[in-house]
């Protein structure tokens, strides 16, 4: 009663009228009829409140809820009611079931400062037909789908219409955030430009990919194969198919892939030595097994390969371990084998985890053959990449995002009074930081993994820049406070390529407040962390945020990833000022 009395009790002196059932038109805020949903997961929909939320506290919602609205990227979202009694009910009816739901942090309130407009909620029936679209796609995929569905489910789409449609839906993503940017700014905005997509042409996309990791498994007729997964692992259908149609996969990987699957089938048959058995099991040390998958990196300017095998740990006995090893060796060391690159590097990761991952970043890595890297070239420099080491999987369309990215560099050192010290956060090898070299006096790298930090400092080397650039190996957020009060002061670009999640909270606020910092470049795998960042960078300082604020300048994406939706995005972020040297992040131009 007292939670009921708290949510529908705020300025309860004048009630909402009911609301007519025919629509849920209006820019009006019927605050007393809405509720506030929170702790929902980031990254949810409307769909998922209904289906999550609504449903296990109302089975029959129709007649009772409006309509559902999910705030993009933020953990909140609102149901709207046709009364105030049904919202008092549902209220009642929740309490009892908070921390019993799907998302267990949830729970309701009343959104006191002011209510979300009834036009941005998504009306009952309009939610209910995704519901049904999303059941009707997954059935359609049960009975119809194909591995391709699943690894490339644009691969029936022609490139050009791919790009249409890519497009498309960045720039409409993007305008829909910068509209919300505008108010956030008062309405007066710099109009930020939109480049056309990065990519390549049709012919430039067969067999793109310079990385694949192929599993080792069963497929439906339980014989040993070798390629991608196939079905759910919560519907228990986990199989193996053949990626030998598969058009983003280079003959000299597949060549790989079929050189290992003898070898696989003969141990499997003579040592019963089978593959790790992927099926969800009550007890994890259930799930047995020794061979995991392949990886395969290659680079198609210096004609070489790697290939690294993933094994469970302490599987076999030192025997059967040695034949196994001597097996692989010699099939990989046949000078005829592998197409047109050159084998310069195989090993083994041995891993002990029997879920979720094949293997992980801290799992040993013993090479049996060759070096620990092989040579990629980027922009003509050179890069040497070790096994777990992050690079772009395209590289000619990475090239050419990196000259674009280069070119943003170059337009922002345009004015500067002082050297370029660039930052590059997340920087994996150094391979963006190099490619701009030029551009900057000091290049300041940092990143989590050591394997790549060492990559890094031997690409510097390499290229000759070693004196200008500085590695440090650790946590963005742990160490860009130091660096930013390093180099304040200085004409510093940031170039931030980070991980899915996007950037912590910490780098968000170190570039806020780092003096000088006034250009940063964002490269983003996902629209959505990439949003949720540049619109704190370019709100107004207000309360706890802290620094002049950044204005869009421009923004692209780089068809990295042909046949599926994915789109890598790039955008530019400027500090602008007045000619007095003033803040001025409002300017006509």
């Amino acid at each position: 009663d007292n939670m009921v009395e708290k949510i529908a009790g705020v300025k309860r002196a004048k009630p909402e009228k009911d609301m007519p059932k025919e629509h849920i038109q209006g820019e009006e805020c019927n605050t007393f009829l809405q509720l506030c949903i929170l702790g929902v997961p980031k990254y949810t929909t409307e769909r998922d409140i209904y289906k999550f939320v609504v449903l296990p506290v109302l089975p029959n919602p129709e007649g009772i809820v409006a309509g559902i609205f999910k705030q993009s990227i933020k953990e909140a979202g609102f149901v709207l009611f046709y009364n105030e009694a049904q919202k008092r009910k549902f209220a009642a009816d929740f309490e009892p079931l908070q921390g019993k739901l799907k998302y267990p942090r949830v729970k309701i309130t009343q959104y006191i400062p002011k209510g979300v407009p009834t036009s941005s909620f998504r009306s009952l029936e309009q939610v209910l037909e995704k519901c049904e679209a999303k059941k009707r796609a997954e059935v359609s995929h049960e009975q119809h789908g194909t591995e391709d569905s699943q690894v490339l489910p644009w691969k029936d789409i022609p490139y050009p219409e791919q790009i249409i449609k890519k497009t498309a839906t960045l720039k409409n993503t993007m305008e829909q955030h910068l509209k919300e940017l505008k108010e956030l700014q008062g309405g007066v905005i710099l109009e930020s430009t939109f480049t056309p997509m990065i990519c390549t042409d049709e012919a430039g996309i067969a067999g793109y990919r310079n990385k694949v990791e192929f599993t080792i498994g069963v497929d439906a007729g339980n014989k040993i194969e070798i390629g991608f997964i196939k079905g759910k692992m919560e519907a228990q259908n986990i199989t193996i198919e053949s990626p030998v149609d598969y058009p983003h996969i280079s003959l000299e990987c597949k060549t790989v892939r079929a050189m290992i699957l003898p070898i696989v089938q003969k141990f499997a048959e003579s040592d019963k030595i089978q593959p790790v058995d992927r099926l969800i099991t009550k007890d994890k040390e259930e799930r047995k097994g020794f061979w995991r998958l392949i990886q395969v990196r290659q680079s198609k300017a210096t004609k070489q390969i790697m290939v690294i095998l993933a094994c469970t740990k302490g599987f076999l006995s030192p025997e059967i371990d040695g034949k196994v090893r001597k097996e692989l060796v010699d099939a990989f060391t046949k000078v005829d084998a592998r197409g047109s690159c050159k084998l310069v590097s195989f090993g083994l990761i041995y891993s002990s985890n029997m879920s979720g991952q094949d293997y992980d970043y801290n799992d040993p890595i013993e090479i049996l053959y060759g070096d620990p890297y092989y040579t990629e070239m980027l922009l003509g420099y050179q890069f040497k990449v070790s096994p777990l080491a992050f690079l772009q999987v395209n590289t000619a369309v990475c090239e050419k995002m990196y000259q674009y990215v280069m070119d943003l560099a170059l337009q922002c050192a345009k004015k500067a009074t002082k050297d370029i010290v660039l930052f590059d956060l997340y920087c994996g090898i150094g391979s963006i930081g190099i490619c701009l070299s030029k551009v900057a006096s000091k290049i300041i790298g940092i990143e989590v993994v050591p394997a790549s930090i060492e990559n890094a400092k031997t690409n510097a080397e390499l290229n000759l820049i070693k004196d200008k650039v500085e590695y440090i190996c650790g946590k963005a957020e742990d160490l860009i406070g130091g660096i930013a009060e390093k180099y304040t002061n200085q004409n510093i670009i940031a170039i931030v390529d980070p991980p899915r999640g996007g950037l912590h909270k910490n780098v968000l606020q170190r570039i806020r407040t780092c003096k000088g910092l006034d250009s940063l470049i964002y490269v983003s795998c996902n629209q959505q962390s990439m949003i949720r960042d540049l619109l704190y960078l370019c709100k107004p300082a207000r309360g706890r945020v802290k620094g002049p604020a950044f204005t869009m300048i421009t923004y692209t994406g780089a068809d990295l990833f042909p046949f599926t939706p994915h789109t890598e995005c790039i955008a530019l972020i400027r500090r602008l000022y007045s000619e007095s040297g003033h803040s001025q992040q409002y300017l006509h131009l």
